[in-house]
């Protein structure tokens, strides 16, 4: 049995993984490193693409801009990098991973040991690329167990997983096509896309979210950039994003204004919908018109974003993302009601002299219901217990957009260092507020919820919590006329504080080198629970024989039930409420990655 494991893991290390970073990652560093040379004036703002991650010609006009123009460090950086990409066509690399964490006093384990095999194709002069990556993630423990709330993890695995020995293995795979010059090309495959002048995190198209299907086109010049992307996602329940279903699909387009040399302006749209494919929306018109041919039934949400660099080294930018706005409410400055939008701005500073390469100041913020569209079935338009929603922000069950539930607002400050060759260091810090909007339903409501099935509605106040209750759209009127941004009574406080080094040694023989990085997360959580449902299904029974309903072991009228309804409803909270916790966690990483 050794041997045979042995050997299933010496054909795994040598046979399998096309990995190829930068040009299918968008996570990879590179794009934080062109995120600071763009801010520090080193590289226009106008050859950069839209999407991430970058086709590989740009990537090595980047590169080679920064080796004309930066000082020491930057060229020594940028042609380590360049060679990266355009060195062997091949690469097999073996990451080992050691985690820990420790919390409320107890300590859980997971190796993980993940070969990868990964590279870039060229042709005709870099007018056709092809970025490819292929691993297997063999680990022995679950991620989800050491993944502090709001992270998502790197890897894009699978349901179906193999066992070896140990160890779960799961393929992680993606693929980047590209076609066309630095200026008019298009992309294909499979891969992570992000959009946004933030990194990490997105109102629109975040990193943090599944691989998908991609198909993007993208056209640049001084004065506009102009692109779309079409994106083949899964669907999943509406009640807790279980299950996976195809036929969901996600169209983003955006337009950015070069208006000066300081100042950009970007409008842009999305829309997301499913059990059927509509061409309308890969034409460069406006969804509001294209959505309204259909019934405007489909998802859509609209954005606009502006980015100012008033000198190099200093860049701001604001974001707004919206969902649904009650105009009518809004033209008498009226702000409660079913606005469902998302806002997010930020500073980023890159000095070239300093101890620190880079500093961003960000802040975020998610009305409540933002992302969680509503869709029902076929006949009555209700929601069907195990009904899977193709209309919410949501692919494999992770969130396209950000990664904080509606009714939230985060503070970010990160900070990255270089203070050798070769050796960065990423210190990041965020403190979040997050409200479970479900608190603020009325007797009644509570009461409606209850006697619902179970896995019907989610009352978890996560992005499958929705404003929509029975059929035809009826809505849940506490959510139709008031905000509730935040003014629940018990709110969740999460503080994290991460430290991630990572350095790469001179390579020891021909093209082996050796990596070494170490993590580590400090969390705390005041009211953890806030997420967890606070109106089940099922707890209201009818009986059709005696017109009665049983709640809790007793019988009641509907008189009765509708008389006792605030008794009903505190029950549920006061359950909720006891359930709150404070939780200390401290997360701990450390990687040895060997390439070839």
């Amino acid at each position: 049995m050794k041997k045979i494991f042995s050997f299933l893991l010496i054909l795994n290390i040598f046979l399998f993984g096309l990995f190829g970073q930068a040009t299918v990652d968008p996570n990879n560093y590179i794009y934080d490193q062109i995120r600071i040379w763009e801010v520090r004036g080193l590289v226009d703002g106008k050859i950069i693409p839209p999407f991430r991650p970058y086709k590989l010609s740009n990537l090595n006009e980047i590169l080679e801009l920064v080796i004309q123009n930066g000082n020491e460090k930057d060229v020594e950086i940028a042609k380590a990098y360049y060679e990266e990409l355009n060195g062997k066509a091949w690469n097999i690399s073996l990451e080992n991973l050691f985690d820990s964490k420790v919390s409320s006093g107890e300590k859980e384990f997971m190796y993980s040991m993940n070969p990868k095999f990964y590279g870039d194709l060229a042709f005709a002069d870099n007018f056709i690329s092809f970025g490819y990556k292929i691993a297997f993630i063999n680990r022995t423990g679950d991620n989800n167990d050491f993944l502090p709330l709001y992270e998502s993890y790197q890897y894009n695995t699978t349901f179906d997983e193999g066992v070896l020995g140990p160890f779960k293995s799961y393929l992680d795979s993606d693929q980047v096509l590209s076609v066309g010059n630095k200026r008019i090309f298009g992309q294909t495959g499979i891969y992570r896309s992000a959009y946004g002048n933030y990194l990490k995190d997105n109102l629109a198209i975040s990193e943090n979210s599944h691989h998908a299907g991609n198909f993007s086109l993208t056209f640049m010049n001084d004065k506009i950039c102009y692109s779309q992307q079409l994106s083949i996602i899964g669907a999943t329940t509406a009640y807790d994003g279980s299950g996976l279903k195809a036929n969901k699909y996600s169209n983003f387009h955006q337009i950015t204004f070069h208006i000066s040399p300081i100042f950009d302006f970007i409008y842009y749209e999305t829309i997301i919908y499913g059990k059927r494919f509509d061409p309308i929306y890969l034409s460069p018109v406006l969804y509001m018109a294209a959505q309204g041919i259909g019934g405007y039934d489909d998802n859509l949400q609209m954005g606009m974003a502006f980015k100012v660099k008033p000198v190099n080294n200093l860049q701001f930018a604001f974001d707004v993302f919206a969902d649904d706005l009650d105009f009518n409410k809004l033209v008498k400055f009226n702000f409660q009601g079913r606005h469902r939008f998302a806002v997010k701005t930020g500073a980023s500073y890159t000095p070239a002299n300093l101890f620190f390469t880079k500093v961003d100041l960000d802040y975020t913020l998610i009305t409540p219901y933002t992302y969680s569209h509503y869709q029902g079935n076929d006949t009555d338009d209700s929601i069907d217990t195990g009904i899977y929603n193709y209309q919410d922000g949501t692919n494999f069950a992770k969130h396209i957009g950000t990664i904080y539930d509606p009714n939230s607002d985060v503070i970010s400050l990160n900070f990255d260092f270089n203070p050798l060759p070769r050796f960065y260091i990423q210190f990041n810090n965020s403190f979040v507020r997050h409200g479970n909007v479900c608190e603020n339903y009325t007797s009644d409501e509570i009461l409606e919820l209850l006697q619902a099935s179970y896995g019907q509605y989610a009352t978890d106040g996560s992005i499958f919590t929705h404003q929509i209750i029975g059929g035809q759209q009826r809505v849940i009127q506490t959510a139709q006329d008031y905000l509730n941004l935040l003014n629940q009574n018990h709110i969740m406080y999460l503080v994290k504080s991460q430290i991630k080094m990572t350095y790469d040694l001179p390579k020891l023989w021909k093209s082996f080198t050796i990596s070494f990085n170490a993590d580590y997360k400090f969390v705390y959580v005041h009211n953890y629970g806030i997420s967890n449902h606070l109106y089940p299904g099922g707890e209201i029974v009818y009986n059709s024989d005696s017109n009665t309903y049983t709640w809790n072991g007793h019988s009641y009228s509907q008189e009765e039930l509708e008389a006792n309804q605030d008794e009903i409803a505190n029950y549920y909270k006061e359950k909720w409420i006891n359930n709150l916790t404070n939780l200390l966690e401290n997360y701990f990483t450390i990687g040895i990655t060997l390439k070839f």
